[in-house]
């Protein structure tokens, strides 16, 4: 078989696939509907995705004869991971889908549905589990949470997702991100051959994409999503990282650095001085414990400048998602700082009591989850005993529970699936 005919064959392997995904998405149709919305993009995305996919394989078919040349091979090479791609996702709608036909996982799912769309008021995709951390976008806008460890200390990580989206939707940002890696590329070794080069450059990108949306997840939700992230996901350690992944100590230092930019920037309040003192301390500990020498004062300073270019930029094409200091008029459904540490206070009076914390009385469909996440780790910080996490996290997913509870609609299910009345999602407390 010649080189061209080998070629062609794989790309109608390729085709017929995408068929199979295409029919496939549209048996899933009606019921992405139900469970993400009338307006919910997921499945038209893809659709169109994959649609997008088949013709650029046509094309390509024609192009090839009756010789193929590197170029055709680094085009397939492009559309097979594409192909592969829009195969993971339909997986992950799938799986989506059955979380949320009376799982326990279910509550789960629309908490952080309502948690990233109070950020902005944007209609999300599913929300699915995946096993690992992700932050390459996804072509279905879905939001992915990752398991086994799901807790409602670990949900506000999500945010980073909704980042990564807001930034491959502002072209701002995206032009941010380009010409950081960029500016990177041309400071190393030039590598063998173009494609060589396609593939770093695609992978620094990947980096700084991961960076930018760890500080864009802090700027949409305050100190919630730092919490979650240094003190649940990062590792001290450090350890084999991919190429295209972000270190752990970067991100650590990013995400505390975004924390104590905004308070420089908010008029001499300094709303986030102590949690950022208290999450600082327990990084630092969990640095000493594993032997790390940290970041050197060079990469210190090219993270702190690069940051505060990011916030600077942020508040000119996103400001609206930011999350806010104070209560905005007539705009209650955004939350603000000062709503959270009022919940928080009010726990805190509940702990020293040893009462059962209480629901605030103030909380109805308009309340916002980003509030309840930063009530929580607020509090949190402020309480030296760790069996008193457990009583927070558990007033944290019942305050969550509550806020949802007007969109939240359990499809009906078997006894084999049903738990007794208050054990639902039990697992999310902590």
């Amino acid at each position: 078989m010649s080189n061209p005919d080998v070629l062609k064959s794989r790309l109608k392997v390729l085709q017929d696939d995408v068929d199979a995904l295409l029919e496939t998405l549209n048996s899933l149709t009606g019921d992405v509907q139900v469970f993400g919305g009338p307006r919910v993009q997921s499945h038209v995305d893809l659709k169109n995705k994959a649609v997008g996919q088949r013709t650029t394989i046509s094309d390509l078919i024609e192009k090839i004869a009756p010789a193929s040349s590197v170029a055709d091979w680094v085009k397939y090479n492009e559309l097979r991971d594409n192909v592969a791609q829009i195969n993971q996702e339909v997986l992950e709608i799938v799986q989506g889908l059955a979380i949320h036909r009376g799982s326990t996982d279910e509550k789960a799912c629309w908490i952080v549905r309502r948690f990233l769309e109070g950020i902005s008021g944007e209609p999300l995709g599913l929300t699915v589990f995946t096993a690992r951390d992700l932050n390459v976008p996804t072509l279905g806008r879905l939001t992915r949470v990752r398991f086994p460890v799901k807790s409602i200390w670990t949900l506000p990580c999500t945010a980073h997702q909704f980042a990564n989206l807001k930034i491959k939707d502002t072209p701002s940002l995206t032009a941010l991100a380009k010409a950081t890696a960029a500016h990177e590329a041309q400071s190393l070794p030039p590598p063998p051959s173009r494609f060589a080069q396609q593939r770093m450059e695609t992978r620094i990108q990947s980096r700084w994409l991961e960076i930018m949306s760890d500080v864009l997840a802090v700027y949409f939700t305050g100190p919630s999503y730092a919490g979650s992230t240094i003190l649940m996901r990062l590792s001290p350690a450090g350890g084999d990282v991919d190429e295209s992944q972000a270190s752990d100590l970067d991100r650590a230092f990013v995400i505390l650095e975004t924390l104590r930019q905004l308070d420089s920037k908010s008029d001499g309040e300094d709303p986030y001085k102590d949690f950022v003192a208290w999450l600082e301390s327990r990084w630092n500990d969990m640095l000493a414990a594993a032997g790390s020498e940290g970041l050197s004062d060079a990469r210190r300073k090219e993270l702190l400048d690069f940051v505060s270019g990011l916030l600077t930029e942020a508040d000119q094409s996103v400001s609206y998602a930011k999350y806010p200091l104070h209560k905005i008029p007539f705009m209650d459904s955004t939350g603000s700082w000062d709503i959270a540490q009022q919940w928080s206070k009010d726990w805190q009076t509940d702990l020293k009591n040893d009462d059962t914390l209480r629901a605030p009385g103030d909380v109805d469909a308009s309340s916002n989850i980003r509030d309840a996440f930063n009530a929580g780790w607020l509090c949190w910080s402020k309480t030296n005993d760790v069996r008193k996490v457990g009583v927070i996290a558990r007033a944290v997913f019942d305050l969550c529970g509550q806020i949802v509870e007007p969109f939240f609609h359990p499809v009906t299910q078997g006894p084999e699936t049903s738990g007794r009345p208050g054990t639902r999602g039990r697992e999310y407390a902590g």
